[in-house]
């Protein structure tokens, strides 16, 4: 069976989602995320992708980039129905943590050195333990040069590392703000191996089995017949096929 390859992590910058979701699939991406920081235009994109006509399996993606746990608690039930996938940025370690916990968080992310520094031994052990995902945008890195890469490299090594130590699941996105910062598979799958020191098998599933397995848990959660995890409803009492 062929590999899915996902990119859960393309800004919303582009006025034609079609053009973008079409290079996706000529690049060999099976699924991407389009993500937005912007509550109100989840409704432009949410429209703009039911028009899909490409083989592509399409998502949207909300970042959440706050100081303060208060905003995010206020952000958070406005759009948990309206998106697949949930990220919230490191920002300090008040909100590394909190985020770890909250059930409603997909994605643990990165979008800079300092965000990377404040993530600690504690806030890595929480996502371990509530099975949070940990997402390293390579954009940070081909974006950076000279002594900030190396300085950039240490500690995105350093939060893989936590990740892998306490039990998350590492997912390797582009973050990319064009198609133009956009990579093929095959050259994520090398940066994330040469790079970020990742074995390849685990950067074989940061790029496909992974990102796939947030969003079709996010989904599965967002369906009616949803109770627990591994507990769905299959019919209902008086139901044709419901069981009593």
């Amino acid at each position: 069976m062929p590999i899915m390859y996902y990119d859960i992590y393309v800004d919303f910058l582009v006025p034609d989602i079609s053009k973008l979701m079409q290079f996706a699939r000529e690049l060999g991406f099976s699924g991407i995320c389009i993500c937005t920081s912007d509550v109100k235009i989840l409704r432009e994109i949410s429209s703009s992708i039911s028009k899909n006509e490409i083989d592509l399996d399409v998502g949207v993606r909300f970042s959440i980039r706050e100081n303060n746990v208060r905003r995010i608690k206020d952000i958070l039930p406005n759009i948990r129905r309206y998106v697949d996938i949930i990220s919230v940025v490191c920002t300090n370690r008040e909100v590394s943590a909190w985020s770890a916990r909250d059930g409603r968080i997909d994605i643990l992310t990165f979008d800079s050195y300092e965000s990377l520094r404040v993530f600690a031994e504690g806030a890595a052990r929480l996502a371990g333990e509530n099975k949070k995902a940990i997402e390293m945008p390579i954009r940070l890195l081909l974006t950076a040069r000279g002594i900030k890469r190396a300085r950039l490299l240490h500690e995105v090594r350093r939060v893989l590392w936590l990740a892998r130590r306490f039990g998350s699941d590492v997912v390797i996105s582009s973050g990319a703000r064009s198609i133009y910062e956009m990579r093929a598979p095959r050259d994520v799958l090398s940066i994330a191996i040469t790079l970020l020191g990742l074995d390849k098998d685990t950067a074989l599933k940061a790029i496909s089995e992974i990102p796939r397995k947030i969003i079709e848990t996010s989904r599965e959660k967002r369906s009616r017949n949803f109770v627990l995890p591994g507990v769905r409803i299959v019919g209902k009492m008086g139901d044709k096929n419901g069981k009593v």
